[in-house]
């Protein structure tokens, strides 16, 4: 029942991230509410087999995930040992990853 929850709570505060984010940008919202209404406007209501045929909402969900993670640390074990900014990281060392901060390195691939 607790993880169930917690998967509601994410995805509530993700979709609230996307709005925010494109009630800050008018013109994005414009593009995501004419493509949905392009793709369900005949149809009257929203139904799964046009979930595949929308695009733009779909890469405005994904940068609110980026850009506000809902879980912004995420448990990694090293698999080889390595070198990070001059520490000997050893193999299986439990480590925190901050994706909090991907934000400002999109380059980063986690």
């Amino acid at each position: 029942m607790f993880l169930l929850l917690v998967v509601r709570r994410t995805s509530a505060t993700t979709v609230d991230w996307a709005m925010i984010e494109m009630m800050r940008n008018p013109r994005l919202m414009k593009k995501a509410q004419s493509e949905v209404r392009e793709v369900f406007g005949s149809k009257g209501k929203v139904d799964e087999t046009g979930l595949i045929e929308i695009k733009f909402p779909k890469l405005v969900i994904k940068e609110a995930v980026r850009l506000h993670p809902p879980f912004p640390l995420i448990p990694r074990e090293c698999e080889e040992s390595c070198v990070i900014n001059g520490f000997d990281i050893p193999v299986n060392a439990n480590m925190l990853v901050n994706v909090g901060n991907v934000k400002f390195f999109p380059m980063v691939i986690i």
